[in-house]
This record gives C-alpha cells, sequence and structure tokens, in this order.
C-alpha cells in the first residue's frame, strides 16, 4: 500500500498517511468507521428480551399447567360427588310406626281465609296410610275429589295440589307402591299424577341443592332419567282428566329442571290457565320457574306479576307481586347477606302473608340468630299449611338452635313422619337426642345417677325406641347397683340396634357381677356373627373365657383381637400368652 498522499496527511490514531482530498481518515480510520455506520444500521440486540419472554413464558406456563391441574382436580372431586340413594336411616327407622289414618281425609278445619279460600286442607298422613294398607280405589277416590272440588270452584286449587304433596318423597319404598296402585286403577288419573309427583322428589334428591356449578354431570344425568318418565305419568293423566290444571304445574316444576326456555315455560303456563284463568297455583310456579337462576330475571316476574292482578275474581293474585322480592331475599340470605335480605322479606310480605315469604323471612332471622323471632314466623307458615314439611324441618331446625328441644322434637318427628327420607330432619333429630344422652353419661359418672335416670327418660318420651337412651339409662342403673333394671335396658337397647358394641360392654359388666361368665359368652358370639371382624368384642369375649378357665379359647380370641389392631389386646397377649 501507497501510504504517501501528495499533500503527506497523516492519521494520529493509527500513524498511517492517506490522501485528505480523496479519504476522510487512513484505511484503518474507514474500517472502524464502517463497522460503526454498519452496526447503527442493524436492529438492537433481542437476546435480552428474548431471555426474559422464555422466562416469562415458562412462568406462565408453570402456572397454568398448576392451575389446569388444579381445576382438574376440582372438577374430579366434582364429578366424584355422584347421586345417591335416598334412604332410611337408623334414628327414623326406629321411631315407632305411623298410626292409622283417623278415618277422614281432611284435616277438619274451618272456615275460609282472606282470599276467601277454604282453611280445611287433606291429610297426608291418612292419604300415605292408605296407600301403604293398598286400599288403592279409595285413595284414587279422594284424590278425584279434590279435582271435582276445584272444577267446581277454583279456590279450592290447594286440596288436590297438597293432596299430591303426600306422595312428594323420595322415598323409593313409596314408588313400588305407587307402581301397584297405577296397575290397581289404570283408568284414573291419579296414580299417574302421584307418581310423577314422587318421580319430581327423587330427581331432586339426586340432583342435590348444590348451585349448578357445584354439582356434578352424573347428579344432572340421574335427575334428567328420572324426570323424563314423570313427563310421560302427565301425559297420561291429562288423556285422562284434560282440564288437570295441577298437572300443568307439576310440568312446569319438571320442564324448569331440565333446563327448559322461556317460550317453553310460557306454553305450558297458557295450556294450564285456559283451564283456570283466576288460578293462583300455576302462576306462582311459572314464577318461580322464571327466577334469574332458571333463566329469567326479577324484571320479567314483577312485569308478569303485574298483569295478572284480576283482584275482584281472586284477591290472592296480590300476592304475586311478592315473588321476586323473596327471591331476592333467599338470594342474599344464601349468599351470607342475612341482614340485607330482611329488606326484600318484608317488601315481599307486604303483599301478603304467603308461605314462602313467610319462611323465607324466618330463615334469614335464623341465619342471624334471631331464633324466637324465626320461630313466630315458621308458625305462621304453619297455621297456613300445617303438614309442610320444609316448615316443620326449618322450625324443628330453629327450636333446636334455641335449645327448646321437645317442641324441636315434635316438629322432627312429624317430618320424618311425612317424609322418612327427610335427611336434614333426621340430622336435627338425631342431634338433640345424642346431645341429652351424652349429658345423662356425664351425669352418671359425676354421680348424679338419678339425674342421669331422668334425662334419659326424657329423651325416651321424646322417641319412645331410642337404643341409645336405654343404653345410657342402663349404665347409669349400674352405677346406682340396680343390676336388674339396668340389664333390661341393656338388652332392650340391643333388641333395637344390636350392632352397638358399647351396650354390650355394658351389658356385659352387669352380668360379669353376677357371675353369668356363660351368657357373657353367649352375647358376645350373637354380636360377633353380626361383626365377625370387631376387635373390641373378640378381646371382651377372650376376657370372658379366661375368667371362665378357658385358656386355650382366651388366647384365640385376644390374639385374633391383637391381629385386627387392638393394642390392649396385643398387651393382653404379651403379658398373658407369650410365646413360647
Amino acid at each position: 500500500m501507497n501510504d504517501e498522499a501528495p499533500k503527506g496527511a497523516r492519521c494520529e490514531a493509527h500513524g498511517l498517511a492517506y490522501d485528505p482530498t480523496v479519504h476522510p481518515g487512513c484505511v484503518l480510520c474507514r474500517r472502524e468507521q464502517a463497522e460503526a455506520e454498519e452496526q447503527q444500521a442493524q436492529p438492537p440486540s433481542r437476546k435480552g428480551a428474548v431471555i426474559a419472554l422464555s422466562v416469562s413464558g415458562l412462568i406462565l406456563a408453570s402456572f397454568g399447567v398448576g392451575a389446569y391441574g388444579y381445576l382438574a382436580r376440582q372438577q374430579a372431586a366434582l364429578e366424584a360427588n355422584g347421586p345417591t340413594e335416598p334412604e332410611v336411616n337408623a334414628v327414623v327407622a326406629a321411631l315407632p310406626g305411623v298410626p292409622d289414618h283417623r278415618g277422614t281425609i281432611m284435616l277438619g278445619r274451618t272456615g275460609t281465609d282472606e282470599y276467601g279460600y277454604p282453611n280445611d286442607l287433606p291429610d297426608k298422613l291418612t292419604l300415605q296410610s292408605l296407600l301403604r294398607e293398598k286400599r288403592f280405589e279409595e285413595l284414587s277416590s279422594h284424590i278425584e275429589s279434590f279435582q271435582t272440588a276445584f272444577e267446581q270452584d277454583f279456590k279450592n286449587e290447594k286440596w288436590l295440589a297438597i293432596g299430591l304433596e303426600a306422595f312428594h318423597i323420595a322415598d323409593r319404598r313409596l314408588g313400588k307402591l305407587i307402581d301397584q296402585w297405577v296397575k290397581a286403577t289404570p283408568g284414573s288419573f291419579a296414580p299417574y299424577l302421584a307418581r310423577a309427583e314422587h318421580k319430581v322428589a327423587l330427581a331432586w334428591h339426586y340432583r342435590g341443592t348444590n348451585w349448578a356449578r357445584l354439582t356434578s354431570n352424573k347428579r344432572f344425568q340421574k335427575m334428567r332419567k328420572v324426570l323424563m318418565p314423570a313427563l310421560s305419568d302427565l301425559e297420561r293423566a291429562l288423556e285422562l282428566r284434560p282440564n288437570l290444571s295441577e298437572a300443568w304445574s307439576t310440568k312446569l316444576v319438571i320442564v324448569k329442571g331440565l333446563g327448559a326456555d322461556l317460550s317453553t315455560k310460557a306454553e305450558i303456563l297458557e295450556a294450564g290457565l285456559r283451564h283456570c284463568p283466576y288460578c293462583f297455583g300455576i302462576r306462582e310456579m311459572y314464577l318461580q320457574a322464571i327466577e334469574p337462576r332458571w333463566g329469567g330475571s326479577h324484571e320479567l316476574m314483577d312485569r308478569k306479576a303485574a298483569d295478572w292482578q284480576f283482584t275482584e275474581q281472586n284477591p290472592r293474585l296480590r300476592q304475586l307481586l311478592g315473588f321476586s322480592d323473596a327471591d331476592r331475599c333467599e338470594l342474599l340470605a344464601t349468599e351470607s347477606e342475612p341482614e340485607k335480605a330482611l329488606s326484600s322479606c318484608d317488601r315481599a310480605l307486604s303483599h301478603g302473608k304467603h308461605v314462602f315469604f313467610l319462611t323465607t323471612k324466618a330463615a334469614a332471622l335464623v341465619r342471624l340468630e334471631r331464633y324466637d323471632e324465626a320461630i313466630e314466623l315458621f308458625t305462621e307458615a304453619l297455621e297456613i299449611l300445617p303438614q309442610r314439611a320444609r316448615s316443620l324441618s326449618a322450625r324443628g331446625h330453629a327450636l333446636l338452635k334455641a335449645e327448646r328441644y321437645e317442641e324441636a322434637i315434635r316438629d322432627l318427628v312429624l317430618v320424618t313422619r311425612l317424609d322418612p327420607v327427610d335427611s336434614e330432619a333426621e340430622n336435627d333429630l338425631h342431634h338433640i337426642l345424642a346431645k341429652l344422652v351424652r349429658m345423662a353419661y356425664y351425669q352418671a359418672e359425676a354421680g348424679e345417677v338419678e339425674a342421669a335416670i331422668a334425662t334419659c327418660d326424657r329423651v325416651l318420651t321424646m322417641h319412645p325406641r331410642y337404643a341409645d337412651a336405654f343404653s345410657y339409662r342402663g349404665h347409669a342403673y349400674d352405677k346406682k347397683g340396680d343390676l336388674a333394671h339396668a340389664e333390661k335396658d341393656y338388652l332392650r337397647a340391643i333388641e333395637i340396634d344390636p350392632t352397638n358394641v358399647d351396650t354390650y360392654r355394658g351389658l356385659d359388666r352387669v352380668l360379669f357381677q353376677q357371675n353369668r361368665l356363660d351368657e357373657i359368652v353367649r352375647h358376645w358370639n350373637r354380636y360377633l356373627r353380626r361383626r365377625p371382624r370387631d376387635a373390641t368384642a373378640f378381646l371382651e369375649r377372650g376376657g370372658a373365657f379366661h375368667r371362665k378357665g378357658e385358656r386355650e379359647l382366651a388366647k384365640r380370641d385376644v390374639t385374633k383381637a391383637c391381629r385386627l389392631g387392638n393394642e390392649e389386646a396385643c398387651d393382653t397377649v404379651r403379658r398373658f400368652y407369650p410365646s413360647p
């Protein structure tokens, strides 16, 4: 390279000569300048951004996977909560049998209410008794008479509705009897309508009481499977008696559960109103079917209620104006805002004392622990509909909370007579009885045996066949030294409930004090036939054999108890029956 320039210019930075008339600098200067310009022309490096985005992506992906996993687990847990079969629990099953019907089909109440509706109503217990006794012709005749009375005066509309509620029970035993009723009187609409009511109750049992988002698909599927045949029963009932307004009301309940649209519900309503233009019942069912959670709105409810104010023909229609506020009240109370709910309840009640309005406000008061006020409202509701199971169950619960146990028991026992598979009433019933017998136990342990006996007597007044009351009273008599009464009570408890190991242990103590060892063994034999893997029973029977001097049998039983996980039995084996 010729570094000599005509004017002798030299680069200070690099010491190289260059021609300033041709180039701005030496070759190295020009190269550096070119590289700098090239670098400026390129977009900035995204390496850091790529790394940041990658990290963010990983974080989001991890969160997404975690969230998906959480949701999947939640959904799996939800779907695991499938439908259960209704059953009569032990406490309810042990109640004395329902007394035979009184021979009259009505409750015998006189007069009319402020709207001109008769106060008298069908006796649900009598209707159920007729079904259990398989007096099908008589039963059909009574149900048909309610419809005839309605056709003569629409203000008798409650009679058929209340009569059918006698069969609105999820007890499958009842369903089998209704099937026999259908076969016995196939030309009557009555058994078909009753079977539809039973299926609706069964379907809602399978559905459960949770919000839809908290209810498994299995439950919905089972619900739909039961409701579809119920629609067929209603169609058959309408073929046999076309002006059955109550059949259209029941159809509204069914299509609501099936998720029908508003137009379908409106068509059913209009079909029912053709047979009774001033009826209240079917309008009430329609308003409940267009609540917001069922695809409607409070605005639509209010508009419909306002359109139906034919109060000269039926003044009771004024109550329809309160249904949207009653629903608001119920929703607020359910969402843990019972104080706010009360104003909505009061607005509903300003249109009349409907049972739904009264009980909804009462339920909000229970949440506020204002039990006495709630009980008063439940009582008002039960004066209107004395055998409404939901009101009885709710008042029984409020009475329980107020520790008014005898009153609560009366309500809860009646509920279980009307609906033996009502689990909430059964739970409250058992709660009260169990609490009292526990108190009796502690009284006996403290030496207050007479008080303990009196407490058990009190329980047996409430529930004459409550096994634990006999068992704990037997314990009190044992503490008192009255072995004869103790033995009698323990044997009575075992007769009612032959599966309670503690009752057998109490009897064991009483018999041991009398050296009746052979009887002890026989009673444990009886128990172990029912509970063949109960370690406690083997240990106790082993003790009886040991006291009898039958060492090998004792060793066998105690060793068995040890193998079943009883640590006391294992200690006994080591002390008395060590391996050679």
